[in-house]
């Protein structure tokens, strides 16, 4: 009898210890968990794409990117530390007109710490920007920075638009 009642209570400890609601985030669907858990692991580095406007003294418009034969991916580490691979083809027009081209195979390691719940803070090789999270999905999301240039006679802002998913 009193292995019946052994097996009984460990068998209700069994059911209540499996419990959904027992995972790291509460029970959340991963798209609702804190930005910090969310991010966490290895992302297939799927898209990106550029827009924005520019001015300088030899052209001015819209400038756009389109990316082709993308791979790679992104890795965040609870330690803080970001690593990947990026490597795509990309089209720049401005104005409508063809105006670079671009073969990409880039390594890249880093940190990020999350800012707000809508944003991480990426430092690449001294660099610091952020990416606004957008379209978050329980498998992806979008990883999207603005730039405001002023450079050598050159101004007006690009935005740039990296997807990622597991």
């Amino acid at each position: 009898m009193k292995k019946l009642l052994f097996a009984v209570a460990t068998m209700g400890l069994l059911f209540t210890s499996c419990s959904k609601d027992d995972d790291s985030n509460g029970g959340k669907e991963p798209k609702d968990a804190p930005l910090a858990e969310f991010v966490l692991g290895n992302w297939n580095f799927t898209d990106l794409s550029i827009n924005g406007n520019i001015q300088s003294p030899l052209f001015s418009g819209p400038i756009t990117g389109t990316s082709t034969n993308v791979s790679g991916n992104w890795e965040f580490k609870a330690d803080g530390t970001v690593s990947g691979q990026m490597k795509y083809n990309l089209s720049i027009s401005v104005g409508g007109f063809p105006f670079d081209e671009e073969e990409v195979d880039e390594p890249f390691s880093g940190t990020y710490t999350v800012k707000n719940e809508s944003t991480l803070t990426v430092t690449i090789e001294g660099e610091a920007g952020d990416y606004k999270i957008e379209n978050r999905t329980n498998t992806s999301f979008d990883a999207v920075s603005t730039e405001e240039i002023n450079d050598s006679g050159v101004t007006g802002s690009v935005t740039t638009r990296v997807k990622l998913s597991k």
